[in-house]
């Protein structure tokens, strides 16, 4: 009577246990550490006992050796390839993606954040190749972090769906693949992950994943998503939501790395997208389900907030308006109530597109409606923009945001030489950027380091416009300094707060900073040197003597 495969018990241990050096359990079809770490269990592979190394045994093996054993072998290749199962064929599955997979932006069933064990791999440093897939421990590592912080501010992903492309990578279409890598190296690119330390902190047990140190390249994420895009699809012919977030997080990437001009290119074709699927014509929305609905005007208003961010610090023209219903309804599985998103959203839309385009326009004269940067800039003090529902890291961006544009009309109408009438205790606040400043960091000192550093450049850069516009101020109103010894006082604590505040933001010294201390050097020095701590290394330690 012959014997199941399920009542036999391997002799040896699984393919992936013997790999990782780990005690297998020996269990059919699945031992209990591969499905805990969701790889491919198999024992595929014959373990050959290692004979002593004596001249005899050398002799011997070598006068027995046959054609079928040697190493060019069809026998010996199919043992090679069995050896890796995590590296696959990216045109496995000649299967459309529709016949495969739900969209990430339709609900399912299943509403949980999991993750397993991420263990290290050895082929995590592997460069992104033709036909190759990227190693699913460090795709589901991000993917928990992207739902772990990302996700608050970036509501535009169905959590458990993007798991179940996660974990099923091996037989994904190139598009949905390319998504998945995307969002990847947007996460991995905005937190500023070290390419060759651990992934997290030790001790960070809040996020319920193990440290795990993955020696790859800081791009490997990024060039393996681009190397899908360009060598397999063709994002010209009918375009899906897909195609248009991808984009989205390869322009959050390149932004991230401060490469404007791939930024924008990837920001310009996201927009592009948007039009092309209609998402900014709310009859686009009455013909969908409210689910479905729902999502595409988040991912409108998402690209919406990135354009008018983006466009507002390089002073470009926008294109989308506020044209398009707000988002509503908050799903079974998202992190927090929406009302957070609709805190930004409104934050943005309270200034209008002519200011834009006032902005990057070449002009002479004075805009005809300059009374509109006062009304701006009270419009920005509504107690709406902090909902009550938001979280720790939407109330974060959103304060800073407010703050951050408040000081950016007030220097507007500083540069453009607006009427003095603009300054009038009913228009534009004199110590405007000083109060902006004060309130910042404010929130800076009562919230978490990783609510800040959640917001990647873009929060650096708004820290950075705060420091400079402090010092318009002193440049501006020299005689109110002299003559008011507390102002001039609270104008270089905030100064050095926000100094010091890029010294670390993101677990590194911020590029911006040396520009910032070259500026700031002259206005600081008046009573005391520049700290020794802002101008070392990145690594230069928590304090900042002279803060």
């Amino acid at each position: 009577m012959s014997t199941s495969a399920a009542d036999r018990t391997p002799t040896q241990a699984c393919d992936a246990c013997r790999r990782r050096k780990l005690k297998c359990d020996r269990t059919i079809p699945k031992c209990s550490k591969c499905r805990a770490g969701l790889i491919i269990c198999s024992y595929n592979d014959s373990v050959k006992r290692k004979m002593r190394t004596t001249p005899s045994n050398v002799t011997r093996r070598r006068s027995h050796a046959s054609p079928a054993q040697s190493p060019a072998s069809p026998r010996s290749q199919r043992g090679r390839t069995i050896e890796q199962p995590s590296i696959i064929n990216a045109t496995g599955d000649p299967r459309p993606a529709s016949a495969q997979f739900g969209s990430p932006f339709t609900v399912t069933s299943s509403s949980q954040w999991q993750v397993g064990t991420a263990v290290p791999g050895r082929d995590a440093a592997i460069p992104p190749v033709q036909g190759h897939r990227v190693p699913g421990n460090l795709l589901r590592v991000h993917v928990h972090l992207f739902l772990r912080w990302m996700l608050p501010i970036w509501p535009v992903i169905r959590p458990a769906t993007i798991w179940q492309y996660c974990a099923d990578r091996e037989k994904l279409p190139p598009k949905s693949y390319c998504l998945l890598l995307a969002l990847c190296a947007a996460t991995n690119i905005q937190l500023n992950l070290a390419p060759t330390d651990s992934l997290f902190d030790v001790d960070a047990g809040d996020d319920g994943v193990e440290g795990v140190c993955a020696p790859f390249k800081k791009d490997y994420l990024l060039s393996a998503a681009l190397a899908v895009r360009n060598e397999q699809l063709n994002i010209a012919t009918a375009p899906d939501l897909e195609t248009l977030l991808t984009s989205c997080f390869f322009f959050s990437a390149y932004a991230n790395l401060d490469k404007h001009d791939e930024a924008w290119f990837y920001l310009s074709q996201t927009v592009s997208f948007v039009i092309s699927l209609r998402l900014n014509d709310e009859r686009t929305y009455s013909f969908l389900d409210a689910e479905a609905a729902e999502m595409r005007r988040r991912i409108y208003w998402f690209v919406f907030i990135l354009e008018r961010a983006y466009c507002l610090h390089n002073q470009r023209p926008v294109m989308l308006l506020a044209a398009v219903a707000k988002p509503a309804l908050t799903f079974h599985d998202d992190p927090g109530p929406i009302d957070g998103f609709l805190g930004i959203i409104s934050i943005f839309e309270s200034i209008p597109a002519s200011l834009y385009n006032w902005l990057c326009t070449p002009h002479m004269d004075m805009p005809q409606d300059a009374v509109s940067v006062p009304i701006c800039f009270w419009s920005l003090s509504d107690a709406s923009l902090f909902p009550v529902g938001a979280n720790e890291t939407q109330l974060v961006n959103n304060s800073v945001t407010q703050q951050w544009l408040r000081s950016y009309l007030w220097h507007i109408a500083l540069k453009y030489q607006l009427p003095d009438t603009v300054f009038m205790a009913d228009s534009l606040p004199l110590e405007a950027p000083l109060s902006a400043a004060k309130s910042v960091m404010s929130t800076i000192a009562s919230v978490s380091q990783r609510s800040m550093e959640v917001h990647g450049i873009g929060m650096e850069r708004k820290l950075f416009d705060l420091g400079t516009y402090i010092l318009d101020y002193a440049a501006a109103r020299p005689n109110v300094l002299d003559r008011h010894v507390a102002i001039c006082s609270s104008a270089k604590e905030m100064l050095w707060g926000l100094l010091y505040s890029l010294s670390k933001l993101r677990g590194a010294q911020s590029f911006l900073l040396p520009d910032l201390l070259g500026r700031a050097k002259d206005f600081l020095t008046l009573d005391r040197p520049i700290s020794r701590a802002l101008t070392s290394s990145p690594e230069g330690g928590e304090g900042a003597e002279g803060v």
